[in-house]
């Protein structure tokens, strides 16, 4: 019987949190062989074809079956939001009930089980999290023949979790697992011949295990990228739009999003914001905060939807609320404005600075643009700068403009210059013309030696990247 897992994201990783994350959303199945066997497995196909609601429909009635393995797993999905709404203090509560049992289960041979307590050991799932015994019991399971076991001593190996790490054992334990047909492992090696992890670096490799894992929306999606930037095979813009579509219609959030963002811009297919629009609310729905924002700024600007400001303002604090920074300036913004919702400074100044805080150069240009407008404004000044910093034209005139005046900051010419002088280099028409203006009015009070350290500074001036 073969064992299905959440989708793991097959970017290209700069860091190993995506492997991590490959076993994070991992859903087993379990038990011996019982009557409800059917059922049960019938509730992983369709969690693994991304259909959710009907995997928790089928799996739900057996968590009283004494199953362990499955109440762990809906223990995921409530954990998760898959299938059924989001609800931690239920996932705990699953987790505490199969925790008393797998134990006993693992140990008389059940593989599912000892998969499925290598898992609570690692991520403290109604138990303390201790990750040498995650690997003991994942190893226990791989070397029965589970290919679920050997895709997840695998990924061990890959991350260093539990065990040293060894990218060439895991690949090792990602080949046994592939070999057996498991989906995940076949996207893995995709994945890893791909960037060349303990491997040497194989394109057409890379794309040949991406197809044999074709049925998992993840390779799908993978593959998909590949064929778009001509890597191990072909440049070929409709197998691109083709094997993202085939992971969209399997209901992978990320493909639905991204085959949204492919009509949206018209890559690969027609350009269309109705269909743009439509992608975006079914990764949306699932919680994807990307699409959530892209949507919520279609129906702020009415392309592909009616323009809808309170539609705009829900999608857009949905993925605000995620941590989005961009989407927490919209919420900001449209409370500044009074778009959608009762015009609020204090709730435009909250969502704001979220945004700001996480280093958004347009969020902390409003904030300071916000704060302006009262007295003291040296916090002001200090967000204008947080943005100038970053290259934001409009909060580089406006800190010069502030220097020029002395607010918030001690006046200085030079340094008045220097902004107004970049933000001009930006412009043109005009806010030109109103940057120019401004410098002229500088250079009177400015001796030459001032007015050339000033335009030297600004050659060269470089933009810095705020940390999150």
């Amino acid at each position: 019987m073969g064992n299905h897992f959440s989708k793991i994201h097959l970017t290209r990783p700069a860091c190993l949190a995506l492997t991590m994350a490959l076993l994070m959303l991992g859903l087993l199945a379990a038990g011996p062989g019982a009557a409800w066997a059917d059922d049960r497995e019938d509730g992983f196909q369709a969690y693994f074809r991304g259909d959710f609601p009907k995997a928790f429909k089928l799996l739900s009635p057996l968590a009283d079956k004494s199953d362990d393995a499955v109440q762990y797993g809906l223990g995921v999905m409530y954990g998760a939001g898959r299938g059924v709404k989001e609800d931690k203090a239920k996932a705990q509560k699953l987790y505490d009930q199969a925790a008393k049992g797998l134990p006993t289960q693992a140990k008389a041979g059940d593989v599912w089980a000892m998969v499925s307590l290598g898992m609570m050991y690692q991520y403290g799932h109604g138990m303390e999290k201790d990750f040498v015994k995650a690997v003991e019991w994942y190893r226990k399971a791989a070397e029965q023949g589970n290919a679920v076991g050997q895709l997840y001593l695998g990924v061990c190996y890959r991350s260093g979790v539990g065990v040293e790490r060894d990218p060439k054992q895991a690949v090792v334990w990602f080949h046994k697992s592939a070999d057996q047909g498991n989906a995940q492992a076949q996207a893995m090696l995709g994945m890893i011949y791909d960037i060349g992890l303990g491997v040497d670096k194989d394109p057409k490799q890379a794309a040949d295990w991406s197809r044999k894992a074709r049925m998992n929306a993840d390779a799908q999606l993978i593959l998909g990228v590949m064929y778009d930037h001509s890597e191990g095979v072909a440049q070929d813009k409709t197998k691109d739009r083709e094997w993202v579509r085939k992971a969209a219609e399997q209901g992978d959030a990320k493909a639905q999003f991204m085959l949204g963002v492919m009509h949206h811009i018209g890559r690969g297919v027609l350009q269309d914001d109705a269909q743009a629009a439509s992608w975006y609310r079914k990764a949306a729905e699932q919680g994807y905060e990307k699409a959530q924002l892209n949507l919520g700024l279609m129906y702020h600007k009415g392309d592909g939807v009616k323009q809808d400001y309170s539609q705009a303002l829900e999608w857009c604090r949905k993925a605000a609320e995620q941590g989005n920074a961009r989407a927490q300036l919209m919420v900001g913004w449209m409370y500044n404005f009074g778009q959608g919702v009762e015009q609020d400074d204090a709730q435009a100044m909250k969502w704001s600075l979220k945004a700001a805080e996480q280093g958004d150069a347009r969020a902390q240009f409003m904030l300071g643009a916000m704060m302006n407008q009262g007295v003291p404004q040296v916090e002001a000044a200090n967000w204008l700068r947080k943005s100038a910093g970053q290259g934001y034209a409009n909060a580089q005139f406006n800190l010069g403009v502030m220097y020029t005046n002395g607010q918030g900051v001690k006046k200085n010419m030079v340094l008045a210059h220097m902004w107004v002088s970049l933000a001009r280099s930006n412009w043109d028409g005009e806010l030109k013309r109103m940057a120019d203006s401004v410098l002229s009015i500088t250079e009177k009070e400015m001796t030459p030696q001032q007015i050339a350290e000033a335009k030297k500074m600004a050659r060269n001036w470089k933009p810095k990247t705020q940390r999150k």
